[in-house]
Formats: C-alpha cells, sequence, structure tokens
C-alpha cells in the first residue's frame, strides 16, 4: 500500500450540503412540471372555446342547411305531384310513377357533436284526422260532400337549430315549429271573377293520400315512391245563392287560416266570404260561386328505405 490517503468528501443525510443540492435538484423539477401544466391549460382553454362556441354554430348551421334541404326535397315532391295531375288531366291516362329521396338526418361534427335524426311519417286518409272536406250543392242536384285526406310529414328534432315540421298535405306544404307556422307552397285553389255582377268562379284540387301508414327514423336517406291512380275532374254550375264550403282538419290550422285570408283579402277582389278558425279547423263559406272546377288526384306513397 502506497501511503497515499484518499479523502473522500461525505455528506452526511439532512446536512445543509446536502439539504443544498436537493433543493437545485427540486428547482428543476417544479419548472418543468409548471411548464406541463400551463401547456395544458392553454389546450384545455383552447379546446373548452372550441367545444362551447365553434361546436355549437357548426351543428347549427349544419341542421339549417339540413332543413332547408329537406324543405327542397318537399317542394320536388309537390312539383312532380302537380306534373302529374296537370299530365293527367292533358292526356286523360293517370297511371304515373315518380321517385322522391328525402334526407332524414343532418351531418355532426366529427370527435364533437352526433348528428341529428329525424323521423319521416306517412298518414293515409283512412290512418289520420288530416282531411279536407268540400260541400255545395249544383243546379238541381242534391248536396256534393267529398272528403280528401292524409299527409306525409318530416320531423326535425334539432338541438342547436329551431325544432320543425315539415308537412304535405292536400296539395300544399306547410312548416310549423313552436313559435308559429307557415305555408310554404300554397295548394290549387283558384277565384276568378267571371262578370261585373258579382258572380265567380272556383278551381279547386284535391289530393287524396293513399296507401299503409307509416314511420321510419334515423340518420339515411330514404325514399317515397308517388303513384297516381286516378284523376277525377268535374264541372260544375251553381245557383247563385248557393254557397261553397270548404271545411280543414289539420295541425297546421294557423298556416291555413293566415293563407287564405291573406289570398281573399289581398289577391282578389272577392269580399262575400266567412272564414273561421280553431285548435285543428278551418272553415272558409265561399257565396256567389256559379262554377265550380273540381279536380281529386288518388295518390299512393310508399315510404321505403
Amino acid at each position: 500500500m502506497s501511503g497515499i490517503m484518499e479523502k473522500t468528501s461525505m455528506c452526511r443525510p439532512f446536512s445543509n450540503g446536502c439539504k443544498a443540492r436537493f433543493l437545485k435538484r427540486d428547482r428543476e423539477g417544479v419548472a418543468s412540471t409548471v411548464g406541463t401544466i400551463m401547456a395544458l391549460l392553454v389546450f384545455l382553454t383552447l379546446m373548452g372555446m372550441f367545444i362551447n362556441s365553434y361546436v355549437p354554430e357548426w351543428m347549427k348551421e349544419n341542421e339549417q342547411e339540413h332543413m332547408n334541404q329537406v324543405m327542397n326535397q318537399f317542394g320536388e315532391m309537390k312539383g312532380r305531384v302537380d306534373n302529374m295531375i296537370v299530365s293527367a288531366s292533358i292526356t286523360g291516362e293517370s297511371r304515373f310513377n315518380m321517385y322522391q329521396a328525402f334526407d332524414l338526418g343532418s351531418d355532426g361534427v366529427p370527435l364533437f357533436a352526433a348528428p341529428t335524426a329525424g323521423l319521416m311519417t306517412y298518414t293515409p286518409r283512412d290512418a289520420g284526422d288530416i282531411s279536407q272536406t268540400l260541400l255545395f250543392t249544383p243546379d238541381d242536384e242534391d248536396e256534393v260532400n267529398e272528403t280528401s285526406g292524409g299527409m306525409l310529414e318530416f320531423y326535425a328534432p334539432n338541438r342547436y337549430y329551431v325544432k320543425q315540421w315539415v308537412t304535405y298535405e292536400n296539395g300544399a306544404i306547410l312548416v310549423r315549429q313552436e313559435d308559429g307556422q307557415a305555408m310554404r307552397a300554397i295548394p290549387n285553389l283558384q277565384l276568378e271573377r267571371l262578370d261585373d255582377a258579382g258572380n265567380w268562379s272556383l278551381t279547386i284540387t284535391q289530393v287524396d293520400l293513399m296507401g299503409t301508414n307509416g314511420t321510419l327514423a334515423g340518420l339515411t336517406t330514404v325514399g317515397a315512391n308517388i303513384d297516381l291512380l286516378y284523376l277525377d275532374q268535374r264541372e260544375y254550375d251553381l245557383d247563385e245563392n248557393e254557397a261553397v264550403r270548404l271545411v280543414i282538419r289539420t295541425n297546421n290550422a294557423e298556416a291555413w287560416f293566415t293563407y287564405l285570408y291573406s289570398y281573399l283579402e289581398n289577391e282578389t277582389q272577392y269580399d262575400s266570404y266567412t272564414i273561421a278558425a280553431g285548435d285543428g279547423w278551418v272553415d272558409l263559406t265561399l257565396n256567389n260561386i256559379n262554377e265550380l272546377d273540381y279536380f281529386r288526384a288518388y295518390v299512393e306513397v310508399k315510404v321505403v328505405l
């Protein structure tokens, strides 16, 4: 052994030297932890702003665009039915078939918001209380009582945009929501003055929806097979003292009343009428109608996936 002594510095636990060394190492760990927490807080803040502000606006736009799309699809369906009626009245052939697609669900936001599903309900005339009754008495004939009915309705339980019901009934398209109703496409009902003596003609088309009732819900696209089974056309002469009465049973009584009243008041000079409405019904009486052109379309609708 060489006799050279090595002096080793030993640090006793909890001595001042060891404590200073430990504190230095702790400061480095705390700074790293604080930086990580601050980064997480910034990320969570941005994520919260995205979820609470941007996602609801994005979903609202998606649901609004979907409702506009559904409205266009209902308009296309009405146009197809009207075209079939016109073709049948010209050609005398009533066997026409059309197809219309409907998108039930709106888009979602990936990872953040699920899509919004919709509900399509078809109710033919014999399965519900949606109807339109036309009452009048032609010259030297018994009273005529014609009742049509049925509806195709789409319900959108929107979570960000307003909840809406879109309905096709009696040749019209109506929109209903919790704070009001409106008619988006008008039915075929037209008044025309015949002479200066106050005599008028009325043209009206009743659309009878037939088939089997059914309901489909989800996010997919469904289709409606539309068949014009038969078109009934008649012309009537009425005595000047006779009246034509139209009674409508509907879930959209406010929209029907608003449209009929506005049409009679603003688009014609006809003032010999009475109109009343209540919860689920509208009652309209037209006087001084001398000629009545009556059309009734029997339409079968099958809603399929």
